[in-house]
């Protein structure tokens, strides 16, 4: 299978104005790349996340480089090394799953390019292979993971409190709609919806079905669950697609709670029409949490860590009809390169003990 080359130009068309100026980069500056796996302009997900590291990249003065790879090894190795032959980047950093992760980071510790991973964990296998970060390559400096296990359980208690708030009847009777079951995202999030419900007293799990990821599949899980159930009375979803998928086979009137994940566009128009509950997402702002720590590094400016102290925890945010307007601001501020990340994250980067909501921080700031 061959690599899919997406140039930079086509894929930010969609995020910046053409009248951005504040995105231009001297191209005598230094190189950082994202790197993704089959990575597709319309899925919004991957959208945001190359909407925070491009501004990332541009306001500590790097230029910004995407690099599209084959999940197939061969193909994609093979595409990484002309990469890094011509454009000589000095960081890197990986924000999607791939099987050939640890051999990724043996390629780029040996060319001297500081790499990092963002939001997504890394097998059981590769992680065996690459160990915590600084602990077998002195590149690969860090990696910043959401707690999904935390945002399962915080999302169902937020839907759960707004049927409270509707005097829905106990006991709640809530559905979830989950990726993959041996995908660690998808095992995380639903364990912590299990744990939110049963810590309730007034709220029942009637299923957790899996869908995939597909909003196709999640609309026919959807279909079913109604027919074979009844009336349900919260919709918890692990992603925000999937959720709209399976809003189309409920009768909006029943008053159904919703809610997902990825604070998506589709979903955050619901949310001002007052038909989704809530979404939680601002796990893409890590990968510009990453990206300043990498910068540290490259600069040489980051504090000594330890590996176990190279590994970051963050929580993801939700996102609601009272805080739509702080998130349509910080994306202004992102498509046009005008958030100050040195001064939010702080020079050398400092992370909190336990963690942080990284967007939360930054559209906290005015």
């Amino acid at each position: 299978m061959r690599f899919i080359a997406i140039s930079l130009a086509f894929i930010l068309a969609s995020l910046q104005p053409v009248s951005a100026k504040g995105c231009d980069v001297d191209e005598a500056s230094p190189v950082l790349t994202l790197i993704m796996v089959t990575y597709t302009p319309n899925d919004p997900w991957m959208t945001g996340v190359v909407r925070f590291a491009r501004a990332a990249a541009v306001s500590y003065g790097f230029r910004f480089e995407v690099l599209n790879l084959s999940p197939e090894e061969a193909a994609g190795m093979a595409a990484l090394e002309t990469h890094v032959a011509e454009y000589q980047p000095k960081a890197a950093v990986v924000v999607t799953q791939m099987t050939y992760a640890a051999q990724l980071v043996r390629y780029l510790d040996s060319e001297g390019v500081f790499t990092g991973f963002a939001i997504t964990p890394l097998s059981d296998v590769n992680y065996a292979l690459t160990g915590n970060p600084k602990q077998k390559y002195p590149y690969y400096v860090v990696h910043v993971v959401p707690d999904d296990e935390r945002a399962g359980y915080d999302l169902a208690n937020i839907l759960l409190d707004e049927a409270r708030r509707r005097d829905i009847e106990p006991p709640i009777r809530i559905v979830g709609i989950s990726g993959e079951g041996i995908n660690p995202v998808s095992i995380a999030r639903s364990k912590g919806l299990r744990r939110a419900v049963e810590e309730a007293s007034d709220a029942e799990l009637i299923q957790i079905a899996y869908a995939n990821w597909s909003p196709i599949v999640a609309a026919q899980k959807a279909r079913m669950m109604s027919i074979r159930y009844g009336k349900v009375d919260v919709l918890w979803a692990a992603n925000d697609t999937m959720a709209l998928a399976a809003m189309d086979m409920i009768d909006r009137r029943e008053g159904v709670v919703v809610g997902g994940y990825d604070w998506t566009d589709p979903a955050r128009k619901l949310m001002e029409e007052g038909y989704y509950a809530a979404s939680l997402g601002g796990h893409n702002a890590d990968v510009a949490l990453a990206i300043g720590i990498l910068v540290d590094h490259v600069l040489k400016r980051a504090a000594p860590r330890r590996p176990s102290e190279s590994q970051f925890v963050s929580a993801l945010s939700p996102l609601r009809r009272e805080n739509i307007v702080q998130y349509e601001r910080l994306l202004n501020e992102l498509d046009n390169c005008e958030t100050d990340f040195p001064a939010a994250f702080g020079v050398p980067v400092i992370v909190p003990e336990g963690g942080l909501e990284t967007a939360s921080l930054l559209m906290g700031r005015e």
